[in-house]
């Protein structure tokens, strides 16, 4: 799929599917990008797939799919929150290095 301007889709990969994840997939997605969404609860990917219909790759956060999935992207959101606590590094220097 090309965009309207003869440009590729970025491919968009957003760690965290809850309220900041959840925007960044409406904007990434309006603005046309390939996106992939993950998270570690089910339901959050289950809801984004049944509004996005298609429109979102959505799979389940672990290291193993995090660092296949950050190797294929141009950009990468950090948008995880563990509430009353410091937000996590889920993402390496290693990840992002290879």
């Amino acid at each position: 799929m090309r965009h309207s301007l003869g440009v590729m889709p970025a491919n968009v990969l957003i760690v965290g599917a809850g309220t900041v994840g959840s925007n960044a997939v409406k904007i990434a997605v309006g603005m046309d990008a390939r996106v992939t969404v993950m998270n570690k609860v089910e339901r959050q990917l289950v809801h984004l797939d049944e509004i996005y219909a298609g429109k979102v790759n959505t799979l389940m956060a672990n290291e193993y799919n995090l660092a296949n999935e950050i190797q294929l992207a141009g950009l990468v959101a950090g948008a995880v929150l563990i509430l009353g606590a410091k937000a996590p590094k889920v993402i390496t220097r290693e990840m992002v290095g290879r």
